[in-house]
């Protein structure tokens, strides 16, 4: 699939990529660290193959005056029905924000999975 090794280009090399059914994951041992111009690049790139954000989700874990940090997902779906989740934790310090990327997930739709076992 397309999708995760353009992904794999985010991530170490000892990245784990996890099959079950309709759905693979890409999980680091420990989350990355991506700048914010960094983690536009990894959703540029999902753009670039055809999927379109359709939702966000943040919440604030830490908020203090000059630090504040967010657990959120990202989610993307393309025209196939295909969705990539992004999990991550965004930690804003001093104006500069990070993202931690904690995983990966690509979910195709069953009726495609059920297709391809046909």
């Amino acid at each position: 699939m397309d999708v995760v090794q353009k992904l794999k280009e985010f991530f170490p090399d000892k990245t784990q990529i996890i099959k079950i059914e309709n759905m693979i994951t890409i999980d680091p041992e420990e989350a990355i660290e991506l700048t914010m111009k960094k983690y536009d690049e990894l959703r540029d790139s999902l753009k670039n193959l055809g999927f379109s954000p359709t939702n966000v989700c943040e919440y604030i874990e830490s908020d203090f005056w000059d630090y504040r940090s967010y657990g959120g997902v990202n989610e993307f779906e393309n025209n196939e029905g295909v969705r990539v989740l992004i999990h991550y934790t965004k930690v804003i310090k001093n104006n500069n924000t990070v993202y931690y990327v904690e995983n990966v997930k690509i979910i195709e739709p069953k009726k495609k999975v059920e297709e391809k076992t046909n």
